[in-house]
């Protein structure tokens, strides 16, 4: 049995929003924020209102109105990026005696410890809010990675830590904003805040990834101006999380899909939202980006009726484990068995992030290893399995058509282009590919570490998605895939044929077959456990 619950959170994070709301009076049962980057490290920004709006400085002091229909650019004078410098983290407590004891073993290895107080924003008993936390680090600071990683690996027999980047000088400069539609120009040091119902900027999105382009999206809210640690423009969208949410489910599932699918996706972005905060963008001024590094927000032009109507029938719910919100990632096609979160993500294992089959428990006539197995793989991609991601068993529905090319695809590279592509993504040069061999795999069959052998030498590439990456012009839609050679006089392979599953990490919602799911007649408790 898994050890996790779905949470009708009303009485928590309901109350969290109650708590949360610093205003007295009318304005109390606000939901709380988040702090969205859609635009990042940017020379310049433009913008355009659909409504009128307000600019003024971090602190409030009002600067600037304009109008609808008001294009207007910012930039930033005199920018000085940020000094960043890494340390040794050996673990992050809650409880500050804890802290000191874990300083206090740390110390009696011969190793100068310290202990940093900070504050950092998430939930904690059914709050939102930004508490203190206790980081166990060793004194000795870096200036770079790599010099960190050397000294990290010298000590390894002594102490497991982690290498983290801080900030330790603050960036500089002028932010400007020069409306271009009458001339005006303001100024504040660092930060600008522009507020009001609408705004259209165009936003780049899905950078290294084959669906790479440029759209506009809309935002409402709050925008803030920000110099980031490049010393370029970082432009972060804070809205109410209920709100940010239904942008969120529409940028990640159709709307047209079924309803019970729609609120499955709820949950599980909800839950993403309030367990990530703090662990995706340490270094940068917002809690999530927009993108797929974190969950695609497409601003609030995408929410429709289903969508909005899926957030707030699920208002408040996340899955629960050992009472911690579950991290419920998600992924589009997972090609018919999902992962173990470690085998894609450093971190420790999660009881509710195994791999499982994407079909009903009593349908599995495998054993649990069946995926480790080379020939098994063969097998798994070729002949297709009847799961519920495989929408060649079903009557496809028009918005589900784009996944039926990544449940099972194939990808050709000549000898010239793999060299190429290896060269380009690695870094390294073996000489002419001889051979990509298969040296471990996760539970559903993914590449965990599979070794590029040349004809000038060898390595060893680890990490799905440095795989995916190091393999493809942009990314291979997944790492389980197998590797045909098409070989000629001198034993040199002049083609390389990729059979693959699937599309995405692996690790969580597979968002097809949850839609598959509803299709059925499943509810969005049932597709979620």
């Amino acid at each position: 049995m898994r050890k996790f619950i779905l949470l009708s959170a009303g009485f928590i994070l309901l109350t969290l929003m109650h708590r949360c709301a610093v205003p007295p009076g009318p304005e109390r049962g606000k939901a709380p924020t988040v702090r969205i980057g859609i635009v990042e490290a940017k020379e310049n920004v433009t913008f355009t209102a659909t409504d009128a709006f307000d600019v003024s400085t971090h602190d409030g002091k009002f600067l600037l109105q304009g109008n609808s229909g008001d294009k207007c650019q910012v930039y930033i004078e005199g920018a000085i990026p940020a000094e960043v410098k890494y340390q040794l983290v050996v673990k992050t407590a809650y409880d500050e005696q804890m802290a000191q004891q874990i300083q206090s073993d740390v110390n009696s290895k011969g190793l100068p410890a310290v202990i940093k107080r900070q504050r950092h924003r998430m939930v904690r008993n059914g709050r939102l809010g930004n508490f203190p936390v206790y980081k166990v680090c060793l004194q000795r600071i870096f200036n770079n990675e790599i010099s960190a990683k050397d000294y990290r690996q010298q000590i390894s027999s002594l102490l497991w830590t982690s290498v983290q980047p801080f900030i330790d000088k603050l960036p500089d400069g002028i932010m400007r904003l020069r409306n271009l539609a009458n001339g005006e120009e303001v100024e504040s040091r660092h930060y600008l805040r522009v507020s009001g119902n609408g705004f259209n900027l165009d936003v780049r999105v899905g950078e290294g990834y084959h669906f790479e382009n440029t759209e506009t999206r809309s935002y409402t809210g709050l925008l803030n101006f920000v110099i980031d640690r490049f010393g370029k423009v970082t432009v972060v969208n804070s809205l109410p999380i209920e709100k940010y949410l239904s942008g969120v489910v529409a940028s990640e599932m159709n709307p047209a899909a079924p309803i019970e699918a729609v609120k499955s996706q709820s949950v599980a972005a909800r839950g993403y939202t309030l367990s990530r905060l703090n662990m995706q963008h340490p270094l940068d001024p917002f809690d999530l980006c927009d993108e797929v590094h974190c969950q695609v927000y497409g601003g609030t032009r995408r929410a429709n009726e289903n969508t909005q109507r899926a957030v707030r029938e699920t208002s408040g719910k996340v899955l629960m484990n050992e009472n911690n919100i579950c991290e419920t990632y998600y992924l589009a096609v997972c090609g018919g068995h999902t992962e173990n979160n470690e085998n894609v993500w450093d971190g420790k294992s999660l009881p509710y992030l195994r791999g499982i089959f994407d079909l009903p428990e009593e349908q599995v006539t495998v054993p649990e290893d069946f995926l480790f197995n080379e020939r098994n793989v063969r097998r798994w991609i070729e002949e297709k399995p009847r799961v519920y991601c495989n929408l060649d068993l079903i009557e496809t529905p028009s918005y589900l058509e784009y996944a039926k090319k990544y449940f099972r695809w194939e990808v050709k590279h000549t000898q010239y282009d793999m060299q190429r592509i290896i060269r380009a993504k690695s870094g390294k040069d073996v000489g002419q590919i001889i051979d990509i061999i298969p040296r471990e795999r996760g539970i559903s069959g993914r590449l965990i570490k599979v070794e590029i052998k040349g004809t000038a030498g060898s390595f060893v590439i680890e990490k799905e998605l440095e795989i995916r990456k190091a393999l493809s012009d942009n990314y291979l839609y997944s790492s389980c895939f197998v590797v045909d050679r098409v070989i000629y006089d001198g034993g040199v392979p002049s083609l390389f044929v990729i059979k693959g599953a699937g599309w995405g990490h692996g690790v969580g919602m597979c968002q097809t077959g949850a839609a598959v799911m509803a299709m059925k007649g499943s509810n969005y408790r049932d597709i979620l456990e």
